[in-house]
């Protein structure tokens, strides 16, 4: 045994550093479930080849335990069968392979990992019609999963018990085989506990499959190189080469005793004269499939899931030929936040709050991939933004070892199909008709704001620094317009009361506003040590959801950093935005010491145990001591930096009519950030208003008024003339 915990503590160490060159993404959830005086029988999905390396690492990294399993008897020839075998990996067809396995549950020298379903499970196929199914290459039809790991933690139970039991008796005949058969010498070796089941569910997120180095290395290496380790290379070499997240969620035991103890009592006191072979053999029969049932339904139920899923099943349900994307995707959307809802649902950071991009965002990495792989395989074709389905394709059958190439959108909506809730909110939201869906979206995200807020100014209180909670709701105003409808966005350590004269101003005219809350304001300053300018976007991004589904087109504006957003929305969604208004956003501030914040932030970081050496803030006198914050965290003046100069790089995107206001004596923007901003901007419609001012905050009070009139000719003359244009040819 001490042999092979050396030569696994290499492999782990091994795999760990492969983990790093590779940047693999590993989260392991559920630790807390595998117990430390109880072997552990582990029976986990099959998907990929490197789960037989992957998952008895993760184990071993959190736990400390050596687990032992099953490999594939191919692999088993020179240098490195005997590797494996030193490993402590058997191969399928050892002779001993069971009495092996259930010696060591029986007396706990290993825990050990099996894949129930007996192969991979390339298609993800494993539920229909409400039952548990398998369709392998290894079988001419599909069929029930095999009850192997049933038979063996069942079998591990009852030679325990029947080893007690002799014993108690005096049965040196009975407990001398059992000893012999199992590799054991004492009664003291079983140990005081049963083994228990602990199933394990495996998720990778994004499975995207395609040529990549590994593939590409092994086709030019090996001539005629069979088609199913071709085809796992392009699928699997592509996940450990592409930032892939591996979720791994071990679920809570199951005890074995209820299923055991009292039937094996009872068919004693019962059944004396029957041999107790048989009687074992009974009540294996009786209970293999009930457990195996059990833990099926726990691994496959505890998958995370994710937007892919979300998006694959969507289309797979989707009743129509032809739906428009913007409608797919707020369906999508809508599904996505209800099952976030769902007690006891694992769920996937991208179904968190960067969702908000699916339907606001085009430059949106995460939907770009999906979408493409789903035109890659022919299942949509995307013409002037309407989905043409291809049910031909989703019908069709697929070989087993081409499946993940040939129909990967199908491949990852099976693997949701357990899910049945799941299923059936996916179906019925994608086919509910555009409007109410719409106005769903509009009202989940004005919810979802409201609730994010009070949620965050509870977290965050403070009885010194913290103003009313209605200084930092979010707000709507609604209008009688729904052709033009305006996002509007306060600035940095402000709140929404700081817009809200422009506001009201705007929505005299029948406009709706929606007032946006920034992530991290109006609750208390040293909120703003925990924000990033990403969880800024995503709170102005809400915003634009709101509007883009209750009008026709948006206008995006904002005051100082409130305008970096709107530009940011501009320009990743250019068909949601008729125009942009930014006033006094800067591009360069005046401030010297702004320069020098990334260093005290690296150097805070740096000192994080180390309060007395840390510099978290400044105070701060604003303009607006009513809506303003007090002092100013470091962080939050350097996210503000990094959006600076994300805003500054996405500036050649925007194409609508703009309007850049700017106070020529701002004590806190340089002024000339309006002609940077204007000369970046690819729109032939970029316009300046450069204001006499002698302040920041332009938008409230008696002097406003020209900063409104500025707004509204920008709006009602320039902008209104060139919608009605556009919509007329």
């Amino acid at each position: 045994m001490t042999d092979l915990n050396a030569t696994l503590a290499t492999t782990h160490a091994m795999v760990g550093l492969l983990e790093k060159v590779l940047n693999m993404r590993i989260h392991a959830e559920g630790v807390q479930h595998i117990p430390d005086d109880r072997p552990v029988l582990f029976v986990i999905n099959h998907f990929t080849r490197m789960e037989t390396f992957l998952i008895p690492r993760v184990i071993y990294q959190e736990t400390g335990k050596i687990v032992r399993s099953l490999g594939d008897k191919g692999l088993f020839k020179g240098a490195f069968g005997t590797y494996l075998r030193a490993c402590g990996v058997l191969p399928t067809n050892e002779p001993q392979r069971n009495r092996i396995i259930l010696g060591d549950l029986m007396t706990g020298r290993s825990n050990w990992v099996i894949y129930p379903e007996g192969a991979m499970v390339k298609s993800k196929k494993v539920y229909e019609n409400g039952e548990w199914v398998l369709d392998t290459p290894y079988q001419k039809t599909k069929r029930s999963p095999h009850t192997g790991s049933a038979v063996l933690a069942l079998k591990a139970c009852l030679h325990r018990l029947q080893y007690r039991n002799a014993q108690r008796r005096g049965d040196n005949i009975v407990t001398d085989m059992l000893q012999e058969r199992f590799h054991f010498e004492q009664a003291a070796d079983l140990g005081p506990h049963h083994p228990v089941i602990i199933p394990v569910n495996i998720s990778y997120y994004p499975i995207r499959p395609g040529q990549n180095a590994l593939s590409l290395a092994a086709k030019a290496l090996v001539k005629g190189l069979p088609r199913n380790i071709e085809e796992e290379l392009k699928v699997e070499g592509n996940m450990l080469l592409t930032t892939t997240d591996i979720s791994v969620y071990f679920s809570e035991p199951i005890d074995l005793k209820p299923y055991v103890q009292p039937w094996y009592n009872i068919s004693h006191r019962m059944l004396p004269f029957i041999k107790e072979s048989k009687r074992i053999n009974m009540l294996i029969g009786s209970q293999k499939n009930r457990l195996m049932k059990r833990f099926m339904k726990e691994i496959y139920e505890n998958v995370s899931v994710n937007f892919d899923h979300i998006y694959g099943m969507g289309l797979r349900r989707c009743r129509k030929a032809q739906v428009s994307e913007v409608d797919f995707l707020c369906a999508c959307y809508c599904a996505a936040m209800r099952i976030r809802e769902f007690d006891h649902r694992r769920i996937h950071p991208s179904l968190r709050e960067a969702l908000i991009h699916i339907v606001t965002d085009r430059d949106y990495e995460p939907l770009n991939s999906i979408r493409q792989c789903a035109i890659d395989e022919g299942l949509i074709h995307v013409e002037d933004g309407i989905y043409h389905i291809n049910r031909d394709l989703q019908r069709s059958e697929h070989e087993f070892h081409n499946i993940r190439l040939k129909h990967p959108i199908g491949v990852i909506a099976n693997e949701i199909e357990p899910l049945t809730r799941v299923v059936e909110v996916i179906d019925n939201t994608v086919n509910q008709p555009a409007v109410f869906i719409r106005k769903k979206v509009a009202q989940m995200v004005m919810d979802l704001d409201e609730e994010e807020f009070k949620h965050d100014y509870e977290a965050y209180y403070d009885a010194d620094l913290s103003k009313p909670p209605e200084n930092g709701m979010p707000f709507y105003l609604k209008g009688e317009r729904k052709d033009l409808g305006i996002v509007l966005s306060h600035g940095y350590l402000a709140a929404p009361p700081e817009v809200r004269e422009l506001a009201h101003h705007l929505n005299a005219q029948g406009f709706p506003v929606y007032g946006v809350r920034l992530k991290g304001h109006g609750t208390a300053p040293h909120n703003l040590m925990h924000v990033s300018w990403e969880e800024w976007l995503i709170s102005y991004l809400r915003g634009l959801a709101v509007i883009k589904n209750t009008c026709k087109k948006t206008i995006v504006m904002g005051f100082s950093m409130g305008g970096l957003l709107a530009m940011l929305a501009a320009a990743r969604s250019p068909k949601d935005v008729a125009g942009v208004v930014t006033i006094n956003s800067p591009m360069k501030l005046r401030d010297a010491k702004s320069k020098f914040v990334p260093a005290l932030a690296w150097w805070n970081r740096l000192m994080e145990n180390f309060d007395s050496m840390r510099m978290d803030y400044v105070e701060n006198e604003s303009e607006n001591p009513q809506t303003n914050y007090s002092r100013n965290y470091i962080n939050g003046v350097n996210e503000l930096d990094k959006l600076i100069d994300v805003a500054e790089e996405h500036l050649p995107k925007i194409c609508v009519p703009s309007l850049i206001v700017q106070a020529n004596q701002d004590p806190v923007v340089d002024p000339e950030s309006a002609e940077i901003i204007q000369e970046k901007m690819a729109s032939d419609d970029a316009t300046i208003a450069m204001l006499k001012y002698n302040n920041h905050i332009i938008i409230r009070g008696e002097r406003s008024q020209q900063v409104f009139t500025r707004i509204d000719d920008f709006i009602n003359h320039r902008l209104t003339k060139r919608i009605e244009k556009s919509s007329s040819i």
